[in-house]
């Protein structure tokens, strides 16, 4: 390049000083990502240990399409299943059309399980009482909240039912009213 020899190592070593720059930037990023990636995974373990020690609850995850993403060890309890029987299979399975023509009627929705979906998941609608079908064809009664999972755009991502099996407490109100 025609340099004076002093201008040359002026040069290299401006950039080396450069390349050192670049490598200690990239080092802080993939530090910072590593920590975030484990205070993540850490979180993630704390959800799941609460989700699969609600051993009275119900907890159920289905996907956009209502096919059941999570069962806990709860649901496993109230319903009968295992989680390896309902992992994959439509949440509709849980419930008889006796129990969808109630629960959207009470909601004031076409009989249809989709419509009934989209109003129980309305955001400030809380609990609600609905029937779910046991693996043994038993129909008991739950409280249940229904909740939609946005994704960062704010579109539906999924949904997370929690239910508690209410059957026998209606059963005794209703004896004590008698």
């Amino acid at each position: 390049y025609d340099l004076y020899p002093d201008a040359l190592v002026i040069l290299l070593g401006m950039f080396g000083a450069t390349c050192a720059l670049v490598v200690v930037l990239l080092a802080l990023q993939v530090g910072q990502h590593v920590t975030d990636e484990r205070r993540i995974a850490a979180e993630r373990d704390v959800v799941r240990r609460i989700v699969d020690g609600a051993r009275g609850v119900a907890i159920i995850g289905a996907d956009v399409r209502g096919r059941i993403t999570l069962f806990n060890p709860g649901a496993e309890r109230l319903l009968g299943y295992t989680a390896a029987e309902a992992l994959g299979r439509s949440s509709r399975f849980l419930h008889s059309d006796e129990a969808v023509r109630v629960a959207c009627q009470e909601q004031g929705v076409p009989h249809d399980f989709v419509a009934l979906s989209r109003a129980l998941s309305r955001p400030g609608t809380g609990q609600h009482r609905m029937g779910f079908r046991r693996k043994d064809g038993v129909e008991r009664t739950h409280l249940m909240t229904l909740s939609r999972l946005e994704d960062e755009r704010g579109r539906v991502s999924g949904y997370v039912s929690t239910s508690e099996d209410v059957t026998d407490l209606l059963a005794a109100q209703e004896r004590l009213e008698e």
